[in-house]
């Protein structure tokens, strides 16, 4: 899922696609993903199953112009509006809008990461990682003054692209 938003990002950043044909394929991919994942054929035991995304964290350098364009344009629903960051709901899908806190998330526009519900408890998440060699990182999604606060059970790492994923447990 994170390539197809990458991908749909490139090209509405290259002016390939407007934002409503953005909005518009987010929508469709962020549906199909809420319908559930089964496990793909061939996969092993270990494999874990994807409920839902989550979220999707998105920097943007303009939080007010951002959150009214959404919400007025297709209307979209706003929560815990912060005056520096708000969540964005689209289905059942959330997309948080927030400014960058660091040196790398503050190049924006750009998806930060996206958090997936998995059907599972944290220790089934760490060892399914574990049995793929998958190194879970700490405060890769924030700042660590930050990360301590907000990432509470969920396990960050980084795919073989270099996005960034954080699995929340839902056992």
């Amino acid at each position: 899922m994170e390539h197809i938003v990458y991908d749909l990002l490139q090209k509405f950043e290259a002016g390939k696609i407007n934002r409503r044909e953005l909005a518009r394929s987010l929508t469709v991919a962020a549906g199909a993903v809420a319908m559930g994942a089964a496990p793909a054929a061939g996969a092993d035991e270990g494999t874990l199953k994807t409920l839902s995304i989550n979220h999707i964290s998105y920097r943007v350098s303009h939080f007010p112009k951002t959150r009214d364009f959404y919400a007025g344009l297709m209307g979209v629903k706003v929560s815990g509006d912060t005056g520096i960051k708000c969540r964005l709901t689209v289905g059942e899908v959330g997309i948080t809008l927030q400014p960058g806190e660091d040196e790398r998330t503050r190049k924006t526009p750009m998806i930060d990461h996206i958090a997936y519900n998995i059907d599972a408890t944290k220790d089934q998440i760490l060892a399914a990682a574990k049995h793929r060699g998958i190194q879970v990182e700490h405060g890769i999604n924030h700042p660590p003054e930050v990360n301590a606060k907000k990432v509470e059970g969920g396990v960050q790492f980084i795919d073989p692209d270099g996005f960034h994923v954080t699995l929340l447990p839902k056992k």
